[in-house]
């Protein structure tokens, strides 16, 4: 059995070194979406650095991650922030074309509404979902940001990520990293004030909850093959495979509903998404039910 894969958030102030914490691991991919390598490039000349700003670009990045052949083994994502950004504003944009009667149309902003969070947080978990099922090593770093006490107005309560609130659960572990006095790199189990669990780590393999020294080398001191080994593509479903459950789904009178049911089992919304082997079994489910 493979050595299982690393899926952190790391945390921290600007110009902690999360940029150079990423840029330093073995068989790395950086998605630079701050412009925050380009003073490193000569330091890090093994690490790999694609500059993007679009959600759009970036999930079919991710996909073609995990269905094709590369050289990586992991992929530190620099930081959340801007992405996500332009997954709101994307959003915003169609809300906003939808709705011509409201205040800011014509000046071109629009003001989200409780129930129109909804999509944009559904898509992020898809893009999750894809981060789960590529076979490398993830890493997203986030600013930190001032928290404030739930229900209170300006209340400071102490320090937390700068992130959608679902992140800390995807992550094995949560670091929040921060510089000694000395210039050493420390790092602390810590998914921020506002986290039900802050020191939740469920590879077991880091100090907790003490601070402790993050050399360049200590993910592959305790991770070992999970870290250095590149990644195995996903093998998805073929067009003869998608065709004949699509002809299935009608024989045995599959509504809507139901389909995205079956496909949500596999954690995909379509029949493409599905995987080679997760094919074989629905077709053999589907199979089953006609019989």
């Amino acid at each position: 059995m493979s050595s299982p894969r690393a899926k952190q958030l790391w945390w921290g102030p600007p110009g902690v070194g999360k940029t150079r914490k990423g840029l330093a691991l073995p068989s790395v991919l950086v998605i630079d979406t701050e412009d925050g390598t380009q003073w490193y490039t000569d330091e890090f000349p093994n690490a790999t650095i694609e500059r993007m700003v679009s959600w759009d670009d970036f999930f079919a990045r991710l996909r073609w991650l995990r269905t094709n052949p590369h050289q990586w083994g992991t992929l530190v994502i620099d930081g959340i922030t801007i992405l996500k950004n332009d997954l709101d504003a994307k959003w915003i944009d169609t809300f906003m074309r939808r709705n011509q009667t409201s205040k800011g149309f014509k000046q071109e902003y629009y003001t989200l509404q409780p129930a129109e969070y909804k999509p944009i947080g559904v898509e992020f978990d898809k893009m999750l979902r894809e981060l789960t099922m590529l076979d490398m090593n993830v890493i997203i770093t986030a600013r930190s940001k001032t928290a404030y006490e739930p229900g209170e107005i300006m209340k400071a309560i102490g320090h937390t990520f700068d992130g959608p609130k679902q992140l800390p659960y995807w992550a094995d572990t949560s670091l929040y990293l921060s510089r000694a006095k000395d210039g050493r790199f420390m790092a602390k189990i810590n998914a921020g004030d506002l986290s039900e669990n802050p020191f939740k780590d469920r590879t077991g393999r880091f100090p907790c909850p003490q601070e402790f020294e993050f050399t360049d080398d200590l993910l592959v001191n305790l991770f070992g093959e999970g870290i250095t080994r590149v990644s195995v593509p996903t093998v998805l479903a073929t067009a003869e495979q998608v065709e004949e459950l699509k002809t299935l789904a009608v024989m045995i009178e599959l509504d809507e509903k139901k389909i995205k049911r079956s496909l949500a089992e596999y954690g995909v919304d379509c029949y493409e998404d599905l995987t080679e082997t997760s094919a074989i079994a629905l077709i053999g489910r589907m199979e089953k039910a006609k019989k």
